[in-house]
């Protein structure tokens, strides 16, 4: 394994990965609470932009589990 990041560091950009809206810009939005709230997020977590090129998420089903569980993945 090349690199190893704490847990920590992962689940924050699965967060942000998830929440990022990925394709929607903000400027084409309506003025309203919706757009306000993705501005703000965008605007507090700036890394996102860097993280939504590299990483993408999948959802997979661990045996035995009945919730799928997010996995983090680099784009080659």
């Amino acid at each position: 394994m090349k690199t190893c990041q704490p847990q920590s560091d992962i689940d924050y950009i699965i967060y942000v990965i998830t929440h990022w809206q990925k394709g929607t810009e903000a400027k084409s939005l309506p003025p309203g609470p919706e757009r306000d709230r993705l501005i703000s997020f965008r605007s507090n977590n700036r890394c996102g932009n860097k993280y939504i090129h590299q990483y993408f998420t999948d959802e997979v089903f661990a045996p035995g589990d009945t919730a799928p569980h997010p996995v983090l993945r680099k784009y080659k």
